[in-house]
């Protein structure tokens, strides 16, 4: 097998694990001190593979403010959203509705990044967004309605996805400023 498959196959399991973990992990100890408990130890964990690794970082100021505020809207208020949709309509239809973050993100970057977006872009929101109402919108069996099982969870998993999406933006606009080793930036973040 590749690297690459591999490695493809480990995040996704990963991916799949934390989700069920965040989940268990708001369930009995609250939002807040979830995001707080997971971010304390990414910081300490980034940190220690920097000085492993000898890296040291080299940011520019405005690099730094928007890797800042990257940070701010995609991974405090971002994911404390999404830990709380977690919490009110569970992780499938939450995760589900975070996936339209990449595609928003690529939308908000063709009018503030000036990024163009081209037809295979356009089809690949096309067809997330399509898969993603095919799944949330179930119908019950016994009824032609559809079922919206908590809006507020919805509504959390919306702002969710918004504070990823323009997490992402922030974090861009840092990385088209001049090159930008991966872990550092995380390590900002």
């Amino acid at each position: 097998m590749l690297i690459g498959e591999f490695s493809a196959l480990a995040a996704a399991m990963f991916w799949s694990f934390s989700t069920i973990y965040f989940t268990r992990g708001v369930a009995s100890h609250g939002v807040m001190q979830i995001n707080i408990d997971r971010l304390f130890f990414s910081a300490i964990l980034i940190c220690l593979t920097l000085l492993i690794a000898g890296i040291v970082p080299a940011l520019s100021l405005s690099q730094i403010i928007f890797l800042v505020l990257s940070a701010i809207a995609g991974i405090v208020l971002g994911d404390t959203f999404l830990f709380k949709a977690f919490d009110e309509i569970g992780p499938r239809v939450a995760q589900l509705i975070m996936s339209f973050a990449p595609p928003l993100a690529a939308v908000l970057a063709y009018f503030f990044l000036e990024e163009s977006l081209g037809l295979m872009g356009v089809l690949g929101i096309a067809i997330t967004t399509a898969g993603v109402f095919l799944v949330i919108l179930e119908h019950d069996e016994n009824s032609n309605k559809i079922k919206i099982k908590n809006k507020m969870g919805v509504f959390w998993a919306m702002l969710g996805m918004i504070g990823q999406a323009v997490g992402l933006i922030l974090a861009k606009k840092a990385l088209n400023q001049s090159e930008v080793n991966p872990l550092v930036a995380s390590a900002v973040r």
